[in-house]
């Protein structure tokens, strides 16, 4: 019988489809459940705060906002395309720039709904944006600030395929619940 660490990395809920745990393992050497355990971050983000718009400087490292969406749309054309919204907290308003999946993204968001958007602000025509912010839908749990966010070593394979820091602290989650189980 092999252990709980030795169980394949494929049998963990959510690492689905097969290509997913194919993935893990070409690009981190990602086999067993030890070896995700063991798949250590490099650093971690201070997500324990929120920043108000009226707030920010351009040498921040980075930025957590709590607030909500008043517009987005495309804008450009062909390869120039990338969508754009504005992003507000009541005491300023910040524009949100997106170049890369854009379909997921106009999907996902909704005018109107209240987000946690985190991201290196910079200065842009007079104003500040976010480019690629990270956005989540505000809820109980992250209402107050998401303590520290753990960023692991990943290749840019992986996040073409979408699994990025935050998906490996899901699994990590995942993994030690079910190790809390047996």
């Amino acid at each position: 019988m092999t252990s709980f660490f030795d169980t394949k990395i494929e049998r963990l809920r959510g690492v689905y489809p097969p290509q997913k745990a194919e993935l893990l393992n070409t690009e981190l050497q990602i086999f067993t459940y030890g070896d995700l355990l063991e798949h250590y971050p490099f650093r971690h983000e201070d997500r324990t705060s929120f920043q108000r718009i009226n707030e920010l400087r351009e040498d921040m490292p980075a930025a957590q906002i709590k607030g909500r969406l008043r517009t987005f749309g495309r804008m450009g054309e062909g390869n120039k395309e990338r969508l754009v919204a504005e992003f507000t907290d009541g005491t300023g308003t910040i524009e949100l720039a997106w170049f890369q999946s854009l379909t997921w993204v106009e999907k996902t968001l909704r005018v109107n709904g209240e987000y946690i958007v985190y991201g290196k602000p910079n200065a842009f025509n007079g104003r500040f944006q976010i480019t690629h912010p990270e956005i989540d839908v505000i809820t109980p749990e992250n209402i107050n600030g998401g303590g520290f966010q753990p960023i692991y070593p990943l290749t840019e394979k992986l996040r073409r395929k979408y699994i990025d820091s935050k998906q490996i602290s899901k699994w990590m989650r995942t993994l030690l619940i079910a190790g809390q189980e047996i």
